[in-house]
C-alpha cells in the first residue's frame, strides 16, 4: 500500500501545468474577448506534431498578433493520468491574441 501511495505522490509531483508566452513586441495584458484558443495535438512525448501549426496570419487576418501561448492546462494534463495514453497523445492548448 505504501508503494502505491508513494507512486501516486511521485506522479502528481511530476505532472505540472506549463505555459509558454511568445510576445511580438512588449508584453500585453490578456484579453479573453480577443483570445482564440484550440487544442493542439502531439504524439509520442510531443515528438510528432499531429495538428497543423497555428498560422498567425490566417488567425489574425489583416491585424497583427499581440501574443501566442501554448499551455498544458489541467484538463490537458488529466490525459497524463490515463495509463499509456499520454505516450501516444499529448494535447496542449494553443492560444493567439490578435491586435485590435
Amino acid at each position: 500500500m505504501m508503494k502505491h501511495l508513494l507512486l501516486a505522490f511521485v506522479m502528481v509531483m511530476m505532472a505540472g501545468c506549463t505555459t509558454i508566452y511568445f510576445d511580438q513586441d512588449e508584453p500585453v495584458a490578456e484579453n479573453p474577448a480577443r483570445l482564440q484558443s484550440a487544442w493542439h495535438h502531439n504524439m509520442i512525448w510531443a515528438l510528432i506534431e499531429v495538428s497543423e501549426p497555428v498560422d498567425l496570419s490566417a488567425t489574425c487576418g489583416e491585424n497583427s498578433w499581440d501574443f501566442a501561448k501554448t499551455e498544458t492546462s489541467f484538463l490537458n494534463g488529466l490525459i497524463g493520468f490515463v495509463p499509456y495514453l499520454s505516450f501516444f497523445w499529448e494535447p496542449k492548448t494553443a492560444s493567439v491574441q490578435c491586435e485590435g
